[in-house]
């Protein structure tokens, strides 16, 4: 089976190579998805920060947003695809100064090879992990559970040839403005998507957001600084978080039919249903076809259409159809009201008086699949002195300069436990960079729920 950008899986015979473009970042906003149901939030926002990008997903009301016609390579392709929005920042992204020796950072990257300065491996231009190594968020010695080490002279070296030295600072000082430069990027692309979205900072209470990625738990107080979020939950399986969502999905075909039909006109609704309900008609066949062929029954699939739509002003709104055939006025009425929503919901002006038409009728043809279940514990006392591992010195802030700050192993903090900041939480494939005005409490899932403490 392959993960598609559909957010669902497929025999590699009935699935085409370009379903799979993206299909890892959608794998993670599938995730998250779930996620936000297991906390009853059905609107949520996701941040994965890992090497070379920073990408963030959107669902609202339970459903994700879609790219219909999505550029692949700067060519538009007509097969739609959950959007999620990327930007080339994170813990691999070269920091620079421009010719007013203002900190840049990204979109540039130095890859995997040769990777950060701190790497080893060659690389000679200072990024935001060697800024994380330098300040002390990073362990050298404890990169990837202890299996990688880090170059801390090389990080250093990095920093001051190319920043410090021109700034006429410390290395430290030059790591500290790195890294609050890569957190203002992050912020500002955040929020920048979300505006795209019709979702303004005042709307975020009602949002959770779910960050993961390996520097996603390293900058996330950094990056959701002053939005206020319902929640902030950093998972456990953060580094892998995308494989947890591709190892959650269920068997998915989509199959899609251009075909224009006036719902409404402007004075009264579709009353013939002849023609929409042969084509979701053909669809379901195709699909039925496909299910028996991955060895899988048609009585064990369930259907959803999903109906690209339009006004006189507005195409392209995509909305859910609870029924797979019309067969009365209620049920156009019911479509109806539901684009009217949606299209409030991007900014369009909802006139009862304007016709609505359908243009592309869309079937998901979905096979449940055995999916992992987070089980619940039993909350111990907020006490985490049990995984505290010893103390290093971290550069917070300029003003006090290197602070002796107490280190958590992630592994064995406890359902329960709260950790206040500051604080360093190390994880095999992350960690956890909490601030003093910042808070970090494990809970009965084990997840991890950031708080501001104001």
């Amino acid at each position: 089976m392959v993960c598609n950008s559909r957010g669902g899986i497929a025999r590699v015979a009935k699935t085409k190579a370009i379903d799979t473009y993206n299909s890892g970042p959608v794998a993670g906003l599938c995730a998250a998805s779930y996620i936000g149901k297991l906390y009853d939030y059905g609107n949520v926002v996701s941040v994965d920060i890992g090497g070379t990008s920073l990408d963030v997903g959107v669902i609202r009301g339970g459903a994700y947003s879609y790219e219909l016609l999505p550029c692949i390579s700067d060519v538009t392709v007509n097969v739609p695809m959950i959007f999620v929005y990327s930007v080339g920042i994170a813990g691999g992204s070269i920091a620079s100064l421009d010719s007013s020796n203002n900190i840049l950072t990204g979109p540039k990257s130095a890859g995997a090879m040769p990777g950060p300065a701190c790497f080893d491996l060659g690389g000679l231009e200072p990024t935001v992990t060697d800024a994380d190594v330098v300040l002390g968020f990073i362990d050298p010695n404890y990169f990837l559970g202890g299996r990688m080490k880090l170059n801390q002279e090389k990080a250093t070296s990095a920093i001051q040839r190319k920043i410090a030295k021109r700034l006429n600072i410390g290395a430290p000082e030059a790591a500290y403005l790195i890294k609050e430069n890569a957190d203002r990027v992050m912020q500002k692309a955040i929020l920048s998507h979300l505006a795209e979205q019709g979702i303004s900072p005042n709307d975020l209470s009602g949002f959770m957001s779910v960050v993961y990625g390996g520097a996603g738990a390293t900058h996330c107080c950094g990056f959701t600084s002053r939005l206020q979020f319902a929640q902030i939950i950093i998972s456990p399986f953060s580094s892998a978080f995308s494989a947890l969502g591709s190892s959650m999905a269920d068997l998915l075909h989509v199959y899609s039919k251009f075909s224009e039909i006036t719902l409404y006109d402007g004075v009264s609704y579709l009353s013939d249903y002849t023609k929409f309900n042969s084509v979701v008609s053909e669809l379901v066949a195709t699909a039925q076809r496909d299910i028996r062929g991955e060895g899988y029954s048609v009585d064990d699939a369930r259907y959803y259409l999903e109906l690209i739509m339009g006004d006189e002003s507005l195409r392209g709104i995509r909305i859910k159809s609870n029924r797979v055939a019309l067969s009365s006025e209620n049920d156009v009425r019911g479509i109806c009201k539901k684009f009217r929503t949606a299209q409030k919901q991007v900014g369009g002006a909802s006139q009862d008086s304007k016709e609505i038409v359908i243009y592309t009728i869309v079937l998901d043809a979905v096979i449940m699949m055995p999916h992992h279940k987070f089980k619940t514990a039993e909350l111990a006392g907020q006490d985490p002195r049990s995984a505290r591992k010893g103390e290093r010195g971290v550069f917070w802030s300029p003003k006090s300069g290197y602070q002796k700050t107490p280190v958590y192993k992630r592994e064995l903090l406890l359902p329960g436990n709260v950790v206040t900041g500051p604080a360093i939480v190390e994880a095999k494939d992350t960690t956890y960079v909490i601030p003093a005005n910042y808070s970090l409490t494990i809970d009965k899932y084990s997840n991890g729920i950031i708080r501001e403490v104001q």
